[in-house]
């Protein structure tokens, strides 16, 4: 199957899509902010010192390919601060798209949904979740699991939920969010990644890799890239996979191996449209979608 080939809805219009968007973002930072204050009043203040140094290498990672640590609590409250909400209203308007839709409204409409989000952090992309699932109105449940090299993460992962709940995000009694540590860098069967197989064993609906991979690059390529090899060779129909990072270096290698597994890639972009207005201008441009089609042969 070609790269690009995913089925999408032509249904709506650009101005749909665009306020679609619009409407999303402003029930989604209303709900995020209040979730967010939640979750970081239970953990150690935020060092600005510590935290803007922290932010700082980042914006490195894409000429060296390093993770840099994430150690410290007071830098760990600092970047979910600063980062949080924005890295969780990405996720969720990449699957408003017009090219995503009709899958995830698909998944919407399932009893359970189960997701991974690698390099998942204080689990943004759970919260991306939560509030896109509240905006349907699905009343399916959510198993998520929230994985990260940096286990001091956990604490605010479980406060998620809860604090989710503070801001009016409905919720459903069988909901589950859980933290794993993991290493992207290693394979799915190495005892690193022994949660991350085990959540696997079971069906998957959404894989996300989130900010992760180019920040670890320099091992990845050097290392037959990880666990992402058996992730795809195990993914089960129907299967999403997301990749979202600060730089497209990787998409190419990734998108080989994808293919040479069955997989569908495509690489999604938000029209001139959307990106102009203040509010979308940044929604992430590096965005690789795969897709484990059950009608791939």
């Amino acid at each position: 199957m070609s790269k690009g080939d995913v089925e999408h809805s032509s249904a709506c219009s650009d101005e749909e899509e665009k306020e679609r968007i619009l409407e999303f973002l402003e029930f989604h930072d209303m709900k995020s902010s209040r979730a967010l204050e939640a979750i970081t009043e239970t953990l150690i203040p935020s060092d600005h010192a510590v935290a803007s140094e922290l932010l700082a290498r980042l914006n490195l990672v894409t000429q060296v390919g390093v993770m840099p640590s994430f150690s410290d609590a007071g830098a760990r409250t600092g970047y979910l601060l600063k980062r949080m909400i924005h890295r969780s209203s990405i996720l969720a308007a990449l699957f408003l798209k017009r090219e995503t839709s009709v899958m995830i409204s698909a998944k919407m409409e399932q009893d359970v949904c189960r997701v991974i989000s690698l390099g998942g952090a204080g689990g943004s992309d759970a919260m991306a979740m939560y509030l896109l699932r509240d905006y349907l109105k699905s009343k399916m449940i959510l198993d998520v699991m929230v994985s990260d090299y940096e286990p001091g993460w956990k604490s605010a992962v479980d406060r998620l939920v809860p604090s989710l709940s503070v801001a009016g995000v409905k919720q459903n009694e069988s909901d589950r969010v859980v933290f794993a540590t993991c290493d992207v860098c290693q394979g799915l069967d190495e005892v690193a990644n022994r949660e991350v197989k085990q959540f696997c064993r079971q069906k998957v609906d959404i894989i996300v890799f989130s900010y992760v991979l180019v920040e670890n690059a320099l091992k990845l390529t050097t290392g037959h890239f990880g666990i992402l090899p058996q992730m795809f060779e195990r993914a089960t129909d129907d299967c999403m996979f997301v990749f979202i990072d600060s730089s497209l270096k990787l998409w190419e290698p990734i998108e080989d191996l994808a293919s040479a597994h069955g997989l569908v890639t495509a690489r999604l972009k938000w029209s001139k449209r959307i990106l102009r207005m203040q509010r979308t201008a940044n929604l992430s441009k590096n965005i690789l979608f795969v897709f484990k089609s059950s009608r791939s042969e």
